[in-house]
């Protein structure tokens, strides 16, 4: 069964796609799009890494970028219906990646915080996809650097690390999540 209706049937669906780089996020993505945008209006919003090089202006960088989000979640839940946002990262992958720029996000918890927000959408279907893979994959694939690499979490021989990362910090969310072991596809 799709998590995505293939008839309009008045609600609105947000897929969050995360995982490590190089697993094919971006390919599945724009799969995603190709197959739904003629049935749903269909949006994707891209969220990249902060621009600030402090950890306490990165995590107020991202906290701002993430409510301006909600927020326009939140519009879209009241007047809109049959729409597809996707989530090309999100504020899900602070969790981790806060872990390597040396703060802890604070906006996760408590009542107002942005899993009850996203819980809180009624008009919508929230899926959080987490893609992983081990080390192994970048031989597999033939993954090569990118070249942005500033980060020692972005280096190819941390996908396993980073992926057990994902897991653990997604693990007792309450959102609908699915796991996509990358390893397992050719």
């Amino acid at each position: 069964m799709s998590f995505v209706s293939r008839e309009l049937n008045n609600k609105n669906y947000l897929l969050i796609i995360e995982g490590a780089d190089a697993l094919g996020k971006s390919t599945l993505i724009s799969k995603i799009f190709e197959k739904y945008k003629n049935i749903y209006k269909t949006e994707c919003v891209h969220f990249t890494k902060p621009s600030k090089i402090n950890p306490i202006e990165q995590h107020d960088e991202q906290r701002d970028i993430y409510i301006k989000s909600l927020q326009n979640l939140e519009r879209i839940n009241i007047c809109c219906q049959n729409e597809l946002i996707i989530f090309d990262r999100s504020m899900i992958g602070e969790l981790v990646y806060s872990q390597y720029r040396g703060y802890r996000p604070n906006y996760f918890d408590g009542e107002h915080g942005i899993i009850q927000r996203l819980n809180d959408l009624s008009n919508f279907e929230v899926l959080l996809v987490i893609m992983t893979a081990d080390s192994s994959i970048v031989d597999k694939w033939n993954i090569k650097i990118k070249g942005d690499e500033e980060y020692q979490y972005q280096q190819q021989q941390k996908i396993d690390e980073v992926s057990d990362k994902f897991i653990d910090s997604t693990i007792d969310l309450d959102l609908n999540r699915l796991y996509v072991d990358c390893g397992r596809f050719s």
